[in-house]
Formats: C-alpha cells, sequence, structure tokens
C-alpha cells in the first residue's frame, strides 16, 4: 500500500509540475529605453523569459539604426564582444540591459532641438519582429539631485522667476506623483513667485536598469518646460516582472 503511495505521490507531483503555468512571452517586453548624453550612451532593459536566448540586435529611430554590442557575426567575435547584462530574475522571466556606446555623430542625431524629451524607436531582437516602445534623452545639464524619504523619491523645484505651473508628469516609470506648496497640497494651475518652492514626491520609482533615471517635465504658462532626471534607488518589488508581463498581455488584447 505505501509503495502505490509513493507512486501516486510521484505522479501528483510530475503532474502538477506539467500543468503549472510556466513564464510565457510572446516577444520581448522594452521598459526602459535611455540616452544619457554625460556618458554618450542608449541603454535598453529589456524582459523576457530566463530561458530564451534572444538578445537586442538593433534600435532603430526615425529609419536610422544604432547596433547593440553583438556577441558573433558569422561565427566571429563582434565589433564589441559583450553580453547584455542580467540584471534580476523573478518567476521564471529575466530582466536583461543592453548598451550602445554612441559616437559623436551618434549622439548628436538623438540630442533634442526642442523641448522634447522622448524618442519613439522599434528595438529590433534574434527571432523576433521589432518591437515599438519609447524612451528618454537625458541632458548634461538637466541631472538634479533628488533624496529618498521613506521609498518616496523626493525633489524640490524652485522658480527661477515668476511663473504658473500647468502640469507636473514624469517619463519612464511606474511612480505615482504627488506635489505640496509651503506644506500644503496643491491644485493645478499654481502661481509661483520668484524663489518659490514645490516639493515633488514620486511613489513607487523601481529600477528598472543598472543607472535607472525618471525624467520630470514641469510645464508652465505659454508652453515653457522644466525638465530634470533623478536617479531612481528603490529596487524591483518581489513578483513585479511577472506583473509587467501580465499587464502587457491585457494591452495586447
Amino acid at each position: 500500500m505505501k509503495k502505490w503511495s509513493w507512486i501516486l505521490l510521484v505522479l501528483s507531483v510530475i503532474l502538477v509540475y506539467w500543468l503549472w503555468p510556466k513564464a510565457s512571452i510572446e516577444k520581448p517586453i522594452v521598459v526602459s529605453a535611455q540616452v544619457m548624453e554625460s556618458t554618450s550612451t542608449m541603454t535598453i532593459s529589456y524582459i523576457t523569459t530566463k530561458k530564451d536566448d534572444t538578445h537586442l540586435m538593433e534600435v532603430a529611430v526615425n529609419g536610422k539604426g544604432f547596433y547593440a554590442p553583438s556577441r558573433t557575426e558569422n561565427g566571429a567575435e563582434g565589433r564589441n564582444n559583450q553580453v547584455a547584462r542580467k540584471l534580476t530574475t523573478q518567476n521564471g522571466y529575466q530582466l536583461r540591459e543592453a548598451t550602445i556606446k554612441l559616437n559623436k555623430e551618434e549622439l548628436a542625431y538623438l540630442l533634442p532641438d526642442d523641448s522634447n524629451r522622448t524618442f519613439s524607436a522599434d528595438f529590433s531582437f534574434a527571432d523576433y519582429s521589432p518591437v515599438k516602445a519609447d524612451g528618454i534623452l537625458l541632458l548634461e545639464d538637466e541631472a538634479a539631485e533628488g533624496s529618498l524619504e521613506q521609498d518616496q523619491l523626493h525633489y524640490t523645484f524652485t522658480a527661477s522667476e515668476p511663473l504658473s505651473v500647468f502640469t507636473i508628469g514624469h517619463y519612464s516609470s511606474v511612480a505615482t506623483v504627488s506635489w505640496s506648496h509651503n506644506g500644503r497640497e496643491m491644485k493645478l494651475p499654481l502661481a509661483m513667485e520668484k524663489g518659490d518652492m514645490l516639493d515633488i514626491h514620486f511613489d513607487g520609482t523601481y529600477q528598472m536598469g543598472s543607472t535607472d533615471e525618471l525624467l520630470l517635465e514641469i510645464q508652465t504658462a505659454g508652453d515653457n518646460y522644466y525638465t530634470k532626471h533623478l536617479k531612481e534607488t528603490v529596487q524591483l518589488p518581489d513578483g513585479y516582472l511577472k506583473q509587467l508581463v501580465n499587464e502587457n498581455r491585457k494591452l495586447s488584447y
């Protein structure tokens, strides 16, 4: 009897293993694409399954290609034998990162000539059709220092002139944003005098890359923009990669 009990137990374990939902993904999910002027780099973080050996091959911006370091080309080493970094693994999914070094011409092509700090691109991976996603541009003179207070990223914006704040937004982050003036939560638009300070808090700023940054955009009257980028220092919570995959799957339907 005991022998048959053990056999049934083993068969049950095998059955549960085969029926248990496995990590699956139709194509890699780009979660962070950042061009950093100070280091002349484009860094792309993406999710795939742990068992999928795919890697980033090209980023196309307005038809111009930017090429990630490749492992091999026609059986020989590529121009840079760098392998994508594996940042973290959760629930069978893996967050990976590829860094493209930009020359002066490539960097100049990407840098904006207006107030826009975002770009759209097609990201090509081995064995997949291109993935469309947006990236952000981090200009050297727009870097700002924030502080971490109880897992909230805090930044103080100081008005350099009289202005009226219409909107406060951010890119490349799942954070929720709130703000206060003189310790009180305020509705927008908000009139500010020169030297007035606006405290901005971001809740849920998860680090999706090795040097991840949050891009802050403040729009004022007359369509003027103040843009700053701040480092994100809160690590990914457990199960977050699976959550992103499930949310992306729902958006695809």
